[in-house]
């Protein structure tokens, strides 16, 4: 039996002084629409996780990333075929939406409980399930 392999996906946890984690609501219009997400996207051939989480949330958010640390969660997402691996990230300057025409709300920052009542994407919502506290 073969190993079905599927690309990476990282995401980064990116939290103010609060604790409160960015996040914005994807556009209606595509995969898991309205659904709450998380900066970061696919990881390109040759890139590490951290050049890719680098890139992702630069391209998306205008952020600099100072570190990544610690893999918080891995989630196979079996219906769209994504490895997705949420780090916990810490960076600079404020979230500007570089991509609005992905997105049907601007990046802001939401409480943990907050944000477990929202339609989470599938690995966010997991990731909330198993952590009281990111």
């Amino acid at each position: 039996m073969t190993k079905i392999s599927y690309p990476s996906v990282v995401v980064a946890i990116i939290q103010d002084e609060e604790g409160r984690v960015l996040v914005s609501q994807r556009s209606l219009d595509s995969i898991a629409p309205g659904q709450w997400q998380n900066p970061g996207g696919k990881v390109e051939m040759g890139e590490t996780h951290a050049q890719a989480l680098k890139r992702e949330v630069k391209e998306e958010t205008d952020m600099d990333v100072k570190s990544v640390s610690e893999l918080l969660f891995r989630f196979s997402d079996h219906e769209n075929k994504f490895e997705i691996y949420f780090y916990r990230v810490e960076a600079n300057g404020q979230p500007k939406a570089k991509e609005p025409d992905k997105l049907n709300s601007k990046w802001v920052y939401l409480g943990t409980n907050e944000l477990r009542k929202k339609n989470a994407v599938p690995g966010l919502s997991e990731l909330l399930k198993k952590v009281n506290k990111i």
